[in-house]
């Protein structure tokens, strides 16, 4: 079976990976702010620069368990954005990105096929309602531990 645990301490085999990394990418922020996508004030996104499932375990969910462990690293980092590239012509990741919940928010131009490129889409998930949720839920936490501390009487 798969392990689902975002821990890589319990695997022996690399049946999957998943590259995550803080970005700043001007065209990536300035698209996600031209479509209201990101705030003003948003400066840096969780980027997904690459992604590889093992063709003996494909079809098993991995994928999905990789961006989940993705999403839970940019929650821990606070990112409250989730933006990635994907191929165009690569419709089962980009069908599993649109499962997922990431939007296709921008393509490239048709001439980079033109010119011999693959055309890419910009992909996004916002990760703020999950991102408050966990600050609501840390703050709670720390309401109910100041509260049950004796008062040193």
């Amino acid at each position: 079976g798969i392990n689902s645990s975002c821990d890589d301490s319990l695997s022996r085999d690399v049946v999957g990976v998943v590259e995550v990394s803080i970005a700043s990418d001007v065209a990536v922020l300035r698209e996600l702010k031209a479509l209201k996508r990101i705030d003003r004030m948003d400066f840096s996104y969780a980027y997904i620069a690459s992604m590889a499932v093992s063709t003996r375990v494909r079809r098993q969910g991995l994928a999905t368990e990789l961006l989940r462990c993705a999403e839970v690293q940019a929650l821990a980092w606070r990112e409250p954005h989730m933006a990635l590239y994907v191929y165009q012509d690569n419709s089962p990741a980009v069908q599993l990105y649109l499962r997922y919940g990431l939007d296709s928010v921008w393509s490239d131009p048709s001439w980079r096929k033109a010119l011999g490129s693959r055309p890419r889409f910009l992909m996004h998930k916002d990760l703020r309602p999950q991102l408050q949720q966990l600050l609501d839920t840390e703050s709670e936490g720390k309401v109910t531990e100041i509260a049950g501390e004796p008062d040193g009487m």
